[in-house]
């Protein structure tokens, strides 16, 4: 929040501190046993929803963050400058469709961590 990064606060507290206790369940559930989770691979259906689904939770939050901002703090850091609000959002949706990856064990959730890490 310091930072003008409304979005990113909100993603940690909101949805990536109740998502650990999901995650702990989900693959507790699909250990074998070595205790290995076992991964699993998305098909072009599988990348089409997921693509799909980035670009729409990013539209989103592309309008979502600022009014979470100026509820929050009084007003947004980035008001006026597409570019931040619009890496904000897609790291937002980037994140969350890699986080739902990561629970359903799909190894293509690497891809989406480092182009978050990207931007």
């Amino acid at each position: 929040m310091a930072y003008g990064y409304a979005g990113d606060a909100q993603l940690n507290i909101i949805f990536f501190l109740p998502m650990q206790f999901v995650g702990l369940y989900l693959w507790r559930r699909n250990l074998d046993e070595e205790n290995v989770a076992k991964s699993r691979s998305l098909g072009i259906l599988g990348w089409t929803v997921i693509l799909i689904s980035c670009l729409g939770i990013a539209v989103a939050f592309y309008f979502e963050i600022p009014a979470f901002a100026t509820a929050l703090a009084g007003s947004y850091f980035f008001e006026g400058l597409s570019v931040p609000r619009r890496l904000d959002s897609a790291t937002n949706a980037l994140s969350i469709c890699a986080q739902w990856l990561m629970l359903w064990r799909y190894g293509e959730q690497w891809f989406l961590w480092i182009s978050v890490d990207v931007l």
